[in-house]
């Protein structure tokens, strides 16, 4: 069976991505990161807080088929140019790299 790996499940698309991706038959395993825990509980799911400044370090134990990178913010929220630079560009392309280089089958952005 596949894993999927979901960054930024708590937000607004990542919660509904979540929802479907655990209600399928598609994976048998689905690791949620982001920088809080979600607020669901299901037996598919494994939840890991992370520093998103240090990516790199993000070890799993699975093979990760499919990655799904839900990251933004708004203007408003980041609190700078160079802060919301850094959300919707920076940690999407590092989350990209980290796929890359793990073996990631397909990888899927949502910004």
């Amino acid at each position: 069976m596949k894993h999927a790996l979901i960054v930024g499940a708590s937000g607004l698309i990542g919660k509904a991505l979540l929802e479907l991706l655990l209600k399928g038959d598609d994976y048998s395993k689905v690791i949620a990161i982001g920088r809080r825990r979600v607020d669901v509980a299901h037996p598919k799911l494994e939840s890991r807080i992370i520093d998103f400044d240090n990516i790199a370090e993000l070890v799993v134990s699975n093979k990760i088929h499919d990655l799904f990178i839900c990251l933004g913010t708004t203007m408003h929220l980041a609190g700078s140019r160079e802060a919301f630079y850094r959300v919707d560009h920076d940690y999407v392309a590092a989350f990209a790299r980290w796929g890359y280089a793990h073996g990631v089958e397909k990888g899927l952005v949502v910004s």
